[in-house]
């Protein structure tokens, strides 16, 4: 997963957008997620400033602090616009599906430490489009009407961007 987010951040992308369908023991689980980088946890906070500590010169009066404060600015800020292109994507797919098939869950958006997340350099999110444990969503992701509405629905809103 690393791999994916460094190729991303090599190419100098915009948005990162990892598609997934979900799975569940429950077969009867089904809707669209999306997940977007937590810049609010501890455990990413560290990993973020340590990347970003490693990849700067750290200037002689800086005794990390300085650091420390330009990798949390830099993390808020790509957690807001992850967030943001995150309800982007959800509203595009929710109100995309919901107009030609029925019983589409809004799973919601949720905060996450996924490491292909945590390791990119612009807005990341990870979209779980529908669930192949559920029978009806897998039939529908064999369908190529369905698998169109979903990428014109992502397409909508990566055109869109994160705000």
């Amino acid at each position: 997963l690393e791999d994916r987010s460094q190729r991303a951040n090599d190419a100098r992308a915009d948005l990162f957008v990892s598609i997934h369908c979900n799975a569940s023991e429950r077969a009867d689980a089904r809707g669209v997620a999306v997940y977007a980088l937590d810049a609010q946890s501890p455990r990413v906070e560290n990993r973020f400033a340590r990347r970003v500590s490693a990849e700067r010169e750290l200037a002689p009066i800086d005794d990390g602090e300085v650091s420390h404060i330009l990798a949390n600015l830099q993390l808020a800020s790509l957690g807001a616009r992850s967030g943001r292109l995150a309800n982007n994507v959800q509203r595009a797919l929710r109100d995309g599906l919901r107009s030609s098939y029925a019983g589409v869950d809004d799973m919601g958006v949720h905060a996450a430490r996924f490491n292909v997340l945590v390791g990119t350099e612009m807005p990341a999110v990870l979209v779980e489009l529908s669930f192949i444990s559920n029978p009806v969503e897998e039939g529908r992701l064999r369908d190529d009407a369905y698998r169109t509405q979903l990428a014109r629905a992502l397409a909508a809103a990566v055109s869109a961007g994160p705000g």
